[in-house]
């Protein structure tokens, strides 16, 4: 799969100012619900949610009604590369393809990203939908608990960011429709073993004072950066692995 950038220059570089704000410790644009992530033990699982399992390289089906329940993030959302904070460009993304032996369980499609720092040292993509649809996926946020998702690296332990929610598409250039309410990130330190990373939406209770999660405009996003992992990123190439994201 190429590399796709909806967003044009100024907004490249309003998402990326987000996406370091919030790897530094800051907050990006929407509602921040608060972290409630876990590393777990034990495959995910959505029936019938399969897609990818053969190789084959499956753009979302635009025709696919919304869903109502538990999902897999690429029936309907695609990665979308920020690249290096500087070139959009500096990143490889590869879908059924080179991906690292599957999690046992995992469903969807399986991600390979291989990024080049350059002068940066930052990098980072995320889940949106196709241009084909809407800038937003209509779903049912009191009926989800949480997103769940496989994650490893190639190299040396490396520290990654990772954000449900947090776009704003008003930022973008030219604007899209997209905008969540839901903003919540976690950290944590990948290594070559595949780990299951969990992290909460906001509980049917907390959505009732912040207000119901109806849309979702990204469904995932990472990052990294020379404060998260203060090692040589610039030395080669750095490749993330990550499988299996569910909404559940």
């Amino acid at each position: 799969m190429g590399f796709r950038q909806p967003l044009g220059c100024r907004g490249f570089l309003v998402a990326v100012s987000a996406l370091l704000a919030a790897a530094c410790g800051g907050r990006s644009a929407g509602l921040d619900a608060g972290s409630g992530a876990s590393g777990t033990s034990g495959a995910g699982g959505l029936a019938g949610a399969a897609a990818g399992a053969s190789g084959a390289v499956a753009e979302p089906d635009p025709s696919l009604p919304p869903p109502t329940g538990p999902f897999a993030v690429s029936d309907y959302f695609e990665p979308v590369g920020l690249g290096d904070g500087a070139d959009p460009n500096n990143l490889e993304i590869d879908v059924n393809r080179s991906c690292k032996a599957r999690p046992p369980g995992a469903v969807g499609d399986c991600y390979r990203f291989i990024a080049g720092y350059a002068a940066e040292l930052w990098t980072g993509a995320w889940w949106l939908l196709p241009s084909a649809r809407h800038e937003a996926l209509p779903i049912a946020g009191s009926a989800l608990r949480r997103v769940t998702f496989w994650a490893a690296v190639e190299h040396a332990p490396q520290k990654y960011s990772f954000t449900i929610g947090g776009f704003d598409g008003a930022l973008s250039d030219p604007p899209t429709l997209g905008r969540d309410l839901l903003n919540t990130r976690t950290e944590t330190t990948l290594t070559r073993e595949w780990q299951q990373i969990g992290i909460d939406l906001p509980s049917p209770e907390q959505q009732l004072h912040q207000g119901p999660i109806t849309t979702l405009a990204s469904a995932l996003t990472w990052s990294t950066n020379a404060q998260l992992s203060p090692t040589d990123l610039g030395d080669s190439p750095q490749t993330l692995y990550i499988d299996g994201i569910v909404y559940e």
